[in-house]
């Protein structure tokens, strides 16, 4: 699979962003602006992250943009000061994709309050989407501060391929009919 260097998101490392091929052209007015949230340590964690942006850019057939990609472990020091705030996530057709794992669990939550992806109530932003790989999580009861929950209706954001262990996957897992209605089903997701 190799690196992310043929994509066109920006690609976020350190508190810096640099642009590795902007986009060329128009971009649709109806196409999905994606932040990519995503921690993957390892040349196998990015393989398998590069796999699945190519899944979903094949499926979304022009229809989503990952703006910016950001790997957690790559970023040193301040990590929300590299990631967009609620401002540009109130912005039509922009929208967060986090791939869910257990060690981005508590990023997360530092994240969702300081960018004020959460209402005072404790219902976060609608237009935050949930990914596992592995097992099926539940985002609202996975976060250490059980307080941040979903609207009941934003409870179908949360989606899992369930494909088991994480350690033995390839491209070719994203390719599967199971794993392709998954994929359309994130893609309903992020256009809603």
């Amino acid at each position: 699979m190799g690196g992310n260097e043929s994509k066109n998101p920006k690609k976020m490392s350190g508190s810096s962003a640099t642009v590795t091929n902007p986009p060329k052209g128009k971009i649709p007015k109806n196409t999905q602006h994606v932040l990519l949230l995503y921690k993957a340590k390892s040349k196998a964690q990015r393989d398998i992250m590069d796999a699945f942006q190519d899944a979903l850019e094949m499926a979304a057939d022009g229809k989503v943009e990952i703006e910016y990609d950001i790997n957690m472990a790559d970023i040193q020091g301040e990590v929300a000061s590299s990631i967009k705030d609620v401002a540009w996530l109130n912005k039509p057709n922009n929208v967060i994709l986090i791939r869910l794992s257990p060690d981005l669990i508590s990023d997360i939550e530092r994240i969702i309050k300081e960018k004020k992806f959460v209402e005072k109530d404790g219902i976060l932003h609608g237009s935050i989407i949930t990914v596992s790989f592995e097992k099926a999580v539940d985002f609202s009861k996975e976060l250490p501060n059980n307080g941040i929950r979903r609207l009941e209706n934003d409870c179908k954001k949360d989606f899992c391929f369930e494909f088991g262990d994480e350690n033995l996957l390839t491209s070719k897992d994203f390719k599967t009919p199971s794993a392709k209605s998954t994929m359309y089903s994130i893609l309903d997701a992020l256009k809603s």
